[in-house]
């Protein structure tokens, strides 16, 4: 358990770093900065937001758990800040690869960044999809 939470805090870890890299791009990225820059930080919030309901997940009782099955309004938020979070990184992906006054050290620092945010809100879809699918043995009475 302990090594678990190690895990999931070096992983939070990471996506904080991405988005301060991603946040603080606008020096160095010419005129894709602004737009990587706004999306840092809205991809910052939905992050927020979306560990904050996984945190619920991970808080559930186990006996309701075991009952009645996940908590499906945050596996819901999950979901929903997972396909926001996609739809945001693709464009910065976008704006990255089409960066034509972007150093290549650069580019290349800023494509692992916005990876280490796409694993991430891959994890978090996941989690989410499985919190759904998790239905006890009453939650069909719900």
């Amino acid at each position: 358990m302990r090594e678990q939470n190690l895990s999931v805090q070096r992983e939070e870890t990471s996506v904080e770093t991405a988005l301060y890299v991603l946040s603080i791009s606008g020096n160095v990225t010419g005129s894709s900065g602004p737009e990587l820059t706004r999306l840092g930080t809205e991809l910052n919030t939905s992050f927020a937001a979306a560990y904050g309901a996984e945190q619920k997940i991970k808080s559930q009782n186990s006996l309701m758990r075991i009952l009645y099955g996940g908590d499906q309004e945050a596996a819901g938020l999950l979901i929903q800040h997972a396909d926001q979070n996609q739809q945001q990184i693709q464009v910065m992906e976008q704006l990255i690869t089409n960066c034509s006054d972007c150093d290549p050290q650069v580019r290349q620092v800023l494509q692992d960044q916005v990876l280490v945010l796409s694993q991430e809100q891959n994890r978090l879809a996941v989690l989410g999809r499985e919190e759904q699918a998790n239905k006890g043995l009453f939650g069909w009475l719900i």
